[in-house]
């Protein structure tokens, strides 16, 4: 029996579920499969972001998986060839050892593992080649420039999400070829999560914000999905991050659950859920809170989300990633059974709110040191080791403010992300 990456052994017991309680997911994955259909694929690289293209190929591989329908894998073959063609990947900042190309990278290994029985003999030496290319290219950029840009920003996404692509791509090259030099990206993410892992607050804040949670939380789950799979290391048992995360989204929320509001660096209210962890949250906590809210985003916010989204892909390339983490077996709790306020202590985030209707009255305020208390303080022992991980792009100088709503409306609100504001920007609300 096939043994996937993410999927592991269960083909057969997904197969099943697509006509019963799967279906709704099933259906989003091959409405989200028919987008990819009438798509033309530049020839050369665009001048846009390229993350939407990886997705593209897990999306189209894994209906394939599930239905054996040669459209699905010819599509996915002719997604992966055009990647493959593409002298670089990127096309501003860090080409090729950066976010579009990581998130390329992540989808063409997930790809090939998935369809590697099914290729010819050119396809797989294409595809082969650029993950060898691509992947050594960000292991060699990471050996050549550790100490700076995302090699030890250890509590930033690019970090996460470069080094997920490392790792995933290693695995596999190793499970499905003779590429042994891969078990050197393999180590040296699992080295750099040791050191993630071990700084991440303990009450699933994100200095990030509510948006870049989103985009870069979701890799670290991701990681740590594949690597407990495969019996490599498991963060879900020590890690009160991943256990206390989807808290910290939740109390970031509006009075109707679907907007945030907006401390770190959000680009917009709209487009910070995600579906996908929070079933992979329910899954693997067996938290029906978590539950609850996945199946509401996906029953009410999903397109909302996806439209307003300024962060690419945004939210609607998940559609597979939903599908394989939807566990039937956690029962939904409604949020009306938790606490009305929470406090995020490393952050110095509190949240309150009257009740749980969307015309609550909400108070939120934060003031921790920068990025949060527990990473602050790693950050100073790294230092005295000349070790610079400081890495607080997304960071926002919002201490000592606050946020006040009602009716789901904002009465008073921090200016939002401004790469020109400073604490002392805030000192009236720091008065008050």
């Amino acid at each position: 029996m096939s043994n996937y990456l993410l999927i592991g052994s269960q083909i057969d017991e997904y197969q099943e579920s697509i006509n019963t309680y799967r279906k709704k997911l099933f259906l989003r994955l091959l409405k989200q499969c028919y987008r990819y259909t009438t798509l033309k694929i530049p020839t050369t690289h665009p001048q846009k972001s390229i993350t939407y293209m990886g997705m593209a190929i897990v999306n189209l591989a894994l209906a394939y998986r599930l239905t054996g329908q040669e459209d699905y894998l010819q599509e996915a073959k002719r997604w992966m060839a055009s990647i493959c063609k593409y002298e670089k990947w990127g096309n501003a900042h860090l080409v090729d050892v950066d976010l579009s190309a990581s998130w390329v990278l992540i989808g063409l290994a997930l790809g090939f593992d998935w369809l590697s029985k099914d290729l010819d003999v050119d396809t797989t030496t294409l595809i082969v080649s650029k993950l060898i290319l691509q992947g050594q290219k960000m292991y060699d950029f990471k050996e050549k420039n550790f100490g700076s840009s995302w090699t030890i920003k250890y509590w930033q996404n690019h970090n996460w999400i470069n080094h997920t692509a490392m790792y995933i791509a290693g695995q596999s090259l190793i499970k499905n070829t003779t590429f042994s030099d891969a078990n050197i990206w393999i180590k040296d993410a699992q080295q750099n999560f040791a050191e993630v892992f071990a700084g991440l607050a303990d009450d699933g804040s994100d200095y990030e914000g509510a948006v870049y949670w989103r985009y870069g939380v979701f890799w670290l789950f991701i990681f740590n999905e594949v690597a407990y799979q495969l019996g490599d290391t498991n963060y879900y048992c020590n890690s009160g991050f991943l256990r206390n995360t989807f808290y910290y989204r939740l109390y970031q929320s509006n009075g109707d659950l679907q907007s945030q509001v907006g401390f770190g660096d959000c680009h917009d209210r709209q487009s910070s859920h995600s579906i996908a962890m929070y079933y992979l949250i329910a899954k693997r906590y067996n938290d029906g809170y978590a539950q609850n809210i996945g199946n509401l985003v996906s029953s009410k916010f999903l397109y909302h989300e996806a439209y307003e989204s300024k962060i690419k892909p945004g939210i609607l390339p998940e559609a597979a990633f939903e599908f394989l983490f939807y566990d039937k077996t956690v029962i939904p709790k409604h949020v009306v059974s938790l606490p009305l306020s929470r406090n995020f202590p490393d952050l110095g985030l509190v949240y309150i709110r009257s009740s749980w209707q969307k015309d609550a009255l909400i108070y939120t305020t934060k003031c921790s040191a920068p990025g949060g208390n527990k990473q602050w303080k790693m950050l100073q022992q790294l230092k005295h080791q000349g070790l610079d991980a400081l890495g607080l792009d997304h960071h926002h100088p919002d201490n000592n403010s606050f946020v006040l709503l009602a009716n789901n409306s904002f009465l008073a609100v921090d200016e939002g992300y401004d790469r020109s504001a400073t604490v002392g920007d805030h000192k009236l609300c720091a008065n008050l």
